[in-house]
């Protein structure tokens, strides 16, 4: 069968880092996101009325297997992707249908389940080390499911595009800036500018030059409960203050250490190295607001000049850090 056999063609720019993955299969994937301008009553009107129309309602039924099996917990569970971006492509499948039914419980769980979905990629294929998180939500961000779910991959050889780009930035600026680290710095500038919301040891960022309106960074050193709780709280600020409908979230992981995901670094050593060339990267999230579903006035948030040229934006990031600051307690 085309979906057991899969041929995926991964082509890296060694000098720009620019990156694409080639599966024609993907042009043959399942597509079930036609109810994305009805309500949620409505939705699971039909649901009821047709229990097969969504897949990932009934994903024991209707969703392929990883090799290793499923991985589960209260929220989600895993399933193996039928049209792969790379080798080592999984799902996580929510529980709730509604992509927008968003809970710490449920980040909790996909946190633990990245844990163990990198550990037996890795276990499959050893080469494979280089860990990454996507989350689109809707259509309009790519999903081909309405279905609330996430990506899991696992790459080789490189890690994915923007990762390598930034960590050639990164490795340049501390060159040219001796004693510097460009991550630490960031920081510090974003600090200055009243851009950052701090949570523990973590970071969340409003980008100063963002690919769209509402556009927000986490950065945590550790892949810890620091880096969980800001995440968490950039999710609810992109849900509950921006009013977010659709969104894309992806998580940058440095490359796994000894087959799982990099322990806590030694203080002593991290403060050491963290201003070299070779200093190791933090964990990032990305998070993105897409705009307004389609709505029968759709209109794409994508053009010419954000392809060829640079991006194009009406938010301005400083109004949407005084949001941002507001305590979470007060919102939803």
């Amino acid at each position: 069968m085309r979906v057991e056999s899969q041929t995926i063609v991964r082509i890296v720019n060694k000098w720009t880092f620019a990156q694409t993955l080639f599966n024609p299969l993907r042009a043959s994937r399942p597509m079930n996101n036609n109810l994305e301008n009805k309500s949620h009553t409505e939705i699971s009107d039909i649901l009821q009325q047709i229990p097969d129309k969504c897949d990932f309602c009934s994903p024991l039924s209707y969703t392929g297997v990883d090799t290793w099996g499923r991985i589960e917990r209260d929220t989600c569970m895993t399933a193996s992707n039928c049209a792969k971006y790379d080798g080592k492509h999984g799902l996580i499948i929510f529980k709730t249908h509604s992509p927008l039914d968003y809970s710490k419980e449920k980040l909790v769980d996909i946190f633990g389940i990245c844990d163990e979905w990198f550990k037996c990629a890795h276990e499959e294929n050893n080469n494979a080390i280089y860990p990454m998180l996507t989350w689109n939500c809707k259509g309009k961000a790519g999903a081909s499911q309405s279905h609330g779910h996430a990506h899991l991959l696992l790459g080789e050889s490189f890690h994915y595009g923007k990762w390598e780009y930034l960590r050639n930035c990164a490795k340049l600026y501390n060159l040219a800036n001796p004693q510097q680290n460009y991550f630490e710095d960031l920081i510090r500038a974003s600090r200055a500018l009243g851009l950052i919301k701090t949570i523990g040891a973590a970071h969340i960022i409003v980008n100063l030059t963002p690919t769209f309106g509402y556009d927000l960074m986490v950065i945590g050193w550790h892949f810890d409960r620091d880096f969980r709780d800001a995440l968490d709280s950039a999710i609810k600020t992109l849900l509950y203050r921006y009013k977010s409908l659709t969104f894309n979230i992806g998580i940058h992981f440095p490359p796994l250490h000894e087959g799982e995901i990099r322990p806590r670094l030694n203080f002593a050593k991290f403060k050491e190295d963290m201003t070299t060339a070779d200093a190791p990267m933090p964990f990032i999230a990305y998070l993105v607001d897409r705009g307004e579903h389609s709505n029968g006035k759709f209109t794409s948030d994508f053009c010419g000049m954000m392809l060829n040229g640079s991006n194009i934006v009406s938010n301005d990031p400083f109004e949407s850090a005084d949001v941002m600051r507001v305590p979470d307690m007060l919102w939803k």
